[in-house]
This record gives C-alpha cells, sequence and structure tokens, in this order.
C-alpha cells in the first residue's frame, strides 16, 4: 500500500518509523510502560518497566488530589453547619433579648428623670447656646426640658444657627429627642439699619452701658418688620423702663414689646 501522506518515502522507510515509534517509552505520572512492537518482535531495549514502578504510587499527585478534594468536602460541610447553627443561635438569642429591651426602653420613656438630670441638662444647653460662633444679641434662642426631650424655640438672623443650636444640644447625654421651632428672620436692609441704631440707643446711653461689657450682652434686640421684642434680662424695673423708652425713640420703629425679666420675675 502506498504512503498517502508523504508519497516520496518507500514502505520500507514507513515500516522502519513505524518500528522506532513502538520502541518508545510511554511515561505518566502512575506508571511506564512499553508499547508492543508492531513486528512482534521482543524489545531488548533499556527501559524502566512495570514491576520497577509500581503501578499506583501511594504519594502521586492525583490520589492526594482525590484525599484532598474529600478532606475539603467534609471540612465545608462541616463549617456550613456550624454557620447554620450559629446563625440561628444568634436569631433565637435576639429574639428573647428583644422583649427584655423594649421592656427597659418603654420604663425608661414612661418614668421621668430626676431633677438633679434636669438641673444638669438646662444649664448644658444654656452654656452651649451661648458657645454657639453666631450667636449675638440681635438672636435669641429658648429652651424647654420635658422629660427626656428638649424643645427649641426663638429668632435668628444667621440661617446656620438653627442647626448649628439643634447638633449641639443632641450631643448632651441624656437627651432624646429635639423639638427644632426656631425661626429664621427674614433678610431685610431696613431691619439690619434698625438693628444698629436700635444697638446704639441702648448700649450706647450712659445709664446702661454697663450692660455692654463682655461678649455676652444680656439686651437682645430682635427686629422683624420694624417690630421690635426686647429678651433678656436686666437688674431692675427701671432699668427695663428705660429700655423701653430708649427703642420707642428710635425712628422707623412701628412697635415694642419688652419681654425683659428682672431678679423678682426670675425667683
Amino acid at each position: 500500500m502506498a504512503n498517502t501522506r508523504n508519497p516520496a518515502l518507500t514502505m520500507d522507510q514507513t515500516r522502519s518509523r513505524k518500528k522506532r515509534f513502538d520502541r518508545r517509552v510511554v511515561t505518566g505520572p502512575w506508571v511506564d510502560w512499553k508499547l508492543p512492537c508492531a513486528s512482534g518482535k521482543k524489545n531488548n531495549s533499556r527501559m524502566h518497566t512495570t514491576a520497577e514502578r509500581p503501578m499506583h504510587r501511594p504519594n502521586s499527585d492525583v490520589s492526594m488530589f482525590k484525599v484532598s478534594s474529600r478532606v475539603a468536602d467534609r471540612v465545608n460541610r462541616i463549617r456550613f453547619l456550624q454557620m447554620g447553627f450559629s446563625s440561628a443561635f444568634r436569631f433565637h438569642a435576639f429574639l428573647l433579648v428583644l422583649p427584655l429591651l423594649l421592656a427597659a426602653q418603654g420604663v425608661r420613656r414612661d418614668s421621668q428623670p430626676s431633677p438633679k438630670f434636669t438641673q444638669r441638662v438646662q444649664k448644658q444647653i444654656a452654656h452651649e447656646i451661648l458657645m454657639l460662633p453666631y450667636y449675638g444679641v440681635f438672636d435669641v434662642i429658648g429652651y424647654k426640658v420635658e422629660g427626656y426631650n428638649v424643645a427649641l424655640f426663638g429668632h435668628v438672623v444667621n440661617p446656620t444657627l438653627k442647626s448649628d443650636a439643634e447638633h449641639a444640644v443632641r450631643k448632651i447625654e441624656g437627651v432624646e429627642e429635639i423639638d427644632n421651632h426656631i425661626e429664621i428672620l427674614p433678610l431685610s436692609p431696613l431691619d439690619d439699619g434698625l438693628r444698629r441704631r436700635l444697638f446704639r440707643a441702648i448700649y450706647g446711653y450712659p445709664a446702661l452701658q454697663r450692660y455692654g461689657v463682655g461678649s455676652n450682652r444680656p439686651i437682645h434686640i430682635i427686629v422683624d418688620h420694624g417690630n421690635v421684642t426686647l429678651e433678656g434680662a436686666v437688674d431692675s424695673i427701671g432699668d427695663k423702663n428705660l429700655v423701653t423708652i430708649r427703642a420707642n425713640g428710635v425712628p422707623d420703629v412701628f412697635s415694642v414689646t419688652n419681654n425683659l425679666q428682672t431678679p423678682s420675675k426670675r425667683h
């Protein structure tokens, strides 16, 4: 039969190539063996036989891979069972503890705080309001403590003061909820000019100059569309009446409401 792949080769050359291929040693990770010769003659070439190397190596890669894969499967099953058990245990523990937490929270909300707690919160709120960076004589912020809740009210010129006051009070320990009712005064050039004139008329008057000493002035001047409200505290009723007179004497003032407190009213 002629050679179809390479017609240049003769039949003898093709047979010699087959014999040489049959004598090659086929090696693998587990066994080395000889392919039988096509001519049927015994191959006397030097090579390893199956007797010299065992058919299955005990420390072979495939056997180790099979063992490791089985161990990994078992380990994964154990981990899966442990994770399921731990998550179920945590869920049931949470269900057992949840009624206790809700009961404790309900007891706290129903119970009223002690007077010491209320006094401490009031002092801290007053301190936090006075320490606000943009809080001045043309702003006023009041507060009311009801149990563990705090209500804020007043009027401010700078819009950031409303949020700053709420954030400052929220940091106080024991405060749970805050009702922010602070109103932001509208922008008005006429009101801005009226504020400056009222400041000079009150704090520039010789009998009232002592109230202008220091950074925290006790008389707050609130102006809203020409209507003036005086908030704060003075030392006597005479000073309170004097402030009213000075405010009414400023031009472009529509009305004056004097809410200044005196020592008798404060106590």
